[in-house]
């Protein structure tokens, strides 16, 4: 009996998913284009990969400015350094753990300025392990959000994107006191009111830690190890 099998473009086995040779030597291989519908069809299939990589969204955002922009097609510098960066998190990604849904689960979240990021989790004997990544930008309008907002957005968007894995009690780990601080609201009005509805459904409890210990927050030690890649490559 075969071990491994390929399942909608993915290897599967041993319990694990991960990105195929193929994944990552086409990724290495996309270059700098003149234009954009050829940078266009270089870029298509790396939305399938975005549950395996950290951030993605953010990353990925210069880039996918170059694709909506209708002005003059310039590959700019920042465009240069998130093509590097997407390659070093494909070029070093992990394979991803099938959900034991009899195991409970564990969400990390965290929020930058521009954007936020998740990862689905389940504990091994100790060891964290990894069942989704997932990440999203802001929207204009919640670019104006205060900081705690932002971090109370992270974690309802988690939620909301991981909902069909949570039917029994799960945990919340988030460097931010911003869950707690919605929870105990007295009169919350407006959109604190709606996100307060939407946990309502959901058995779960919270958990601060610290944000070294966040797992989904991507400190400077993170972009040095990814720019020591990127030389790498180019050499």
């Amino acid at each position: 009996l075969k071990s491994q099998v390929r399942f909608l473009g993915f290897m599967i086995g041993n319990g694990k998913m991960w990105i195929t040779n193929k994944h990552i030597n086409d990724t290495i291989g996309i270059k700098e284009q003149k234009n954009r519908k050829d940078f266009q069809s270089q870029l298509g299939f790396l939305g399938y990969l975005r549950n395996f990589i950290p951030n993605f969204s953010m990353t990925m955002k210069s880039l996918y400015r170059l694709l909506k922009n209708e002005k003059k097609f310039i590959f700019t510098d920042e465009a240069r350094y998130s093509l590097d960066m997407i390659k070093t998190d494909v070029m070093g990604n992990e394979p991803l753990i099938l959900p034991d849904l009899q195991k409970p689960f564990i969400i990390y979240t965290d929020a930058s300025q521009i954007g936020m990021s998740a990862a689905l989790v389940q504990d091994n004997h100790g060891n964290l392990e990894i069942v989704q990544w997932a990440s999203k930008r802001f929207l204009l309008r919640e670019l104006n959000y205060s900081v705690t907002e932002k971090e109370c957005l992270s974690v309802i968007w988690a939620v909301e994107k991981f909902k069909y894995f949570l039917h029994s009690s799960f945990t919340i780990r988030n460097d931010h006191h911003a869950l707690k601080w919605l929870l105990e609201l007295k009169e919350p009005k407006g959109r604190l009111a709606r996100w307060i509805m939407k946990f309502s459904n959901f058995d779960f409890k919270f958990e601060y830690v610290k944000g070294s210990n966040n797992i989904v927050a991507d400190p400077l030690s993170r972009r040095v190890v990814k720019e020591s890649l990127i030389k790498m490559i180019k050499t």
